[in-house]
């Protein structure tokens, strides 16, 4: 009697929350088909996102991190869930087709304020935050893979800079390195510059009215 009790108690792998019950008291099941009820864990609760790539290494080591403020919570209400994710798992492998793989990043949810299946936005801070120098991208010169600008020095002379750029933001660019705050870059007319090349800085010339 003992094991045939056994067979009638179904014992749940986790602790966490059951749902409603998908079958009623003396409705007829089958063994592996009738789903009875689902049960899903309440603390933490995970969230995927797709990254790229290049970006393995720097989530490898958010994953490291035993505290960290790079992932927030966007609720469907708009406020923000008021505890940071951390990195949980990285997926094994790379999707070969589009590059990307798959991060898994948990929150705390010790009040049972996150639910199964609710939508949420997932914030995840720029690794180039912070004060960053943003020029207009028209000022920026290719030339065999490395990008310059020219920085005007004491107003009279063009000097030619090697700089590292970071993302765009619509026309302009951001510069990691290579010019510093308050160099006056020059915007128009670098086209017939060369380094150390004599200048004149004034107001870009106004557009000749077109002729009738």
């Amino acid at each position: 009697a003992r094991t045939d009790l056994s067979y009638a108690t179904i014992t749940a792998p986790f602790t966490g929350r059951i749902g409603i019950s998908q079958v009623r008291l003396g409705a007829q099941v089958t063994p592996g088909t009738t789903l009875l009820n689902t049960i899903s864990a309440e603390s933490p609760v995970a969230v995927d996102v797709v990254i790229n790539e290049q970006d393995i290494d720097r989530f490898y080591g958010l994953q490291k991190k035993s505290t960290d403020t790079t992932f927030k919570l966007q609720l469907a209400n708009g406020q923000f869930y008021n505890k940071n994710g951390k990195v949980l798992a990285v997926d094994r492998g790379i999707n070969n087709q589009t590059g990307s793989t798959t991060v898994r990043v948990a929150f705390d949810n010790e009040n049972n304020e996150l639910k199964d299946g609710m939508s949420a936005v997932l914030y995840v801070l720029n690794s180039q935050s912070g004060n960053r120098i943003q020029i207009p991208y028209k000022a920026v010169n290719e030339q065999m893979g490395e990008f310059f600008v020219f920085v005007a020095k004491d107003d009279t002379l063009a000097l030619q800079k090697k700089v590292t750029l970071g993302p765009r933001v619509n026309a302009d660019v951001i510069v990691m390195t290579g010019i510093a705050a308050g160099d006056k870059v020059i915007t128009e007319g670098f086209q017939r510059l060369r380094d150390s090349s004599k200048v004149t800085l004034g107001s870009p010339a106004a557009a000749a009215p077109a002729k009738k």
